[in-house]
């Protein structure tokens, strides 16, 4: 299917990204103990011999929501409401013909 590239190959990959980026940026913005909370979820998720599911464990992972919410470009802000609303298009398109990640 050509869906399964993108959820299961492409997803991981931007998560894992997603991840590090994350654990990296909390230690420079974030309180120390949120900091630790990302980098272990982080290890933890990352250093398993497959990755699978990493968008879903990045659901916990608060500090990535307190990053998020820092963001004061408005350029930078935009585009990842927008890059998130193709996303829902793209992707509820797919469920709904009954193409999605298995």
């Amino acid at each position: 299917m050509p869906w399964e590239k993108v959820t299961v190959g492409g997803g991981e990959i931007a998560g894992g990204i997603a991840a590090y980026a994350t654990a990296v940026l909390s230690w420079l913005r974030l309180r120390p103990a949120d900091a630790v909370y990302a980098t272990v979820l982080t290890v933890m998720v990352t250093f398993l011999p497959f990755w699978l599911s990493i968008p879903r464990y990045l659901l916990g992972m608060y500090p990535l929501f307190l990053l998020v919410g820092r963001i004061t470009s408005r350029w930078l802000y935009l585009s990842m409401i927008v890059s998130s609303l193709v996303g829902l298009v793209i992707f509820g398109l797919a469920f709904g013909r009954g193409y999605w990640a298995f």
